[in-house]
């Protein structure tokens, strides 16, 4: 088995302003070989937020004499050869990689990709939620999070683990024992990674995706899995599931561990109050009551964290 885990990381709010590049490739059942680099974005998205600054360390300076990402890719293209790519949440890095190969008019490679954030969530029950430092945390792998190389390592970590775990040697026997459908990256476009779903509320989740390219990563929402339950009066739940996703958050149609908000439309909060609780309501409170930060919150506080 050949992998070749990734991870960016971003100037601005602009998801293909990529200011390092994180890389381990894994054969067999090891790590083979790790990269590194530092990226002076695109002339076009040369402004570094303070937000990302205060996250992973990179400024104007730090990337001042680097190159561009052209000139890395012509560098790293070949690791992705015979080899299924990997990263944490690989929704945000593979829509970084596409974006800013875009800018610079460069052909996607051929790939399939699978998201460890998505595999561990099926493979390991219970944990607090399933974002990279817990699950490594969980694994007892320390590791310095937001530094490229290192979160890179920490997704081949997980990806190696879950392996282990089932007793399986190679990614697509991974990806069919959980449910997933590997990503798909190619010429004329891709497709997503995803994980079988319910549809008990009728609608088809996966068919709800962004609408833009930028999100505010101090979004209350960014980076955040929401859950519905009732009826809202203001808006259809469709339409605050795209509002979520718009945002940068996540949609889940049932109440899991990784859950951090559940909206109550009116009903099920006047049901809440009653003592007459639906099953997401019961799976919340117990979570909470467990020491999860899940947050319960009403129609009115939902609108006004958008």
């Amino acid at each position: 088995m050949k992998a070749v885990c990734i991870d960016f990381e971003t100037a601005n709010g602009f998801v293909g302003s990529i200011c390092s590049v994180g890389i381990a490739v894994i054969e067999g059942n090891n790590i083979v070989e790790t990269g590194y680099w530092l990226v002076r974005p695109h002339a076009e998205y040369f402004y570094f937020d303070p937000f990302n600054v205060m996250i992973h360390g990179i400024d104007e300076n730090t990337v001042k004499d680097a190159p561009e990402f052209n000139v890395i890719y012509r560098q790293i293209k070949h690791l992705f050869e015979c080899a299924v790519v990997a990263a944490h949440n690989a929704a945000f890095d593979i829509s970084a990689l596409r974006h800013v190969l875009d800018l610079y008019g460069i052909a996607y490679p051929e790939i399939d990709y699978i998201c460890t954030y998505k595999t561990a969530l099926r493979t390991w029950n219970g944990l607090e939620n399933y974002k990279l430092n817990t699950v490594c945390k969980f694994l007892n792998h320390r590791f310095s999070h937001h530094h490229a190389r290192e979160d890179a390592v920490a997704c081949g970590k997980i990806l190696l683990s879950a392996l282990a775990a089932r007793g399986i040697s190679s990614v697509e026997e991974l990806a069919s024992s959980i449910g997933m459908k590997l990503g798909k990256l190619y010429a004329r476009g891709y497709s997503p990674c995803s994980i079988r779903s319910s549809k008990k509320s009728g609608i088809e989740l996966k068919s709800i995706v962004a609408q833009g390219d930028t999100f505010a990563q101090e979004h209350e929402f960014y980076g955040k899995k929401v859950v519905f339950t009732g009826k809202l009066s203001t808006m259809t739940r469709k339409e605050a599931m795209q509002k979520v996703v718009n945002a940068g958050g996540f949609i889940g149609e049932g109440v899991t561990e990784d859950t951090d908000f559940l909206v109550m439309g009116g009903q099920d909060y006047t049901r809440f109050a009653d003592g007459k609780e639906s099953n997401k309501t019961k799976k919340a409170k117990s979570l909470i009551s467990k020491g999860s930060q899940l947050q319960i919150i009403d129609e009115v506080e939902f609108l006004r964290l958008l």
